[in-house]
């Protein structure tokens, strides 16, 4: 069951950076409408990613996890539009900085993501060293 609430949170935090990655997207667009649509390419689509990137990630995904927590809990005792959106900026702030104290940036974040997603050894091996941080004192 923690394994599985874990997965769905790193998939919605996936998801949530990805506007960071968007100006990438946006230069890689036309490369990706350009490759086969087979099963072949899309294998080869899912980004190589190392062992320290793996290890900077489930850093990263954990420290996310710590923002997502704080900010959700002040955007859900705010009413005011102004100052919801202005939590949502200094939440994605807060998950830029997160992401480069781990070392990495948000584009190299984002591609160990899309490993994570496509992937099930990387997968595996992210919540593995989630798992091993949380029994950790």
């Amino acid at each position: 069951m923690k394994t599985t609430i874990r997965l769905s949170i790193l998939f919605v935090l996936c998801l949530a950076i990805a506007p960071l990655a968007l100006a990438q997207a946006s230069v890689t667009q036309d490369a990706a409408q350009e490759a086969p649509a087979d099963d072949d390419a899309l294998e080869e689509s899912v980004p190589e990613v190392s062992d320290a990137q793996i290890e900077a990630f489930a850093e990263a995904y954990a420290a996310l996890d710590r923002v997502r927590t704080k900010y959700e809990r002040k955007l859900q005792e705010t009413d005011d539009q102004d100052e919801a959106r202005e939590l949502q900026l200094e939440a994605n702030e807060a998950y830029v900085e997160a992401i480069e104290e781990s070392g990495m940036d948000p584009e190299e974040y984002q591609q160990v993501a899309t490993a994570v997603n496509a992937d099930p050894e990387v997968r595996a091996r992210v919540t593995e060293l989630l798992d091993e941080a949380d029994d950790s004192p």
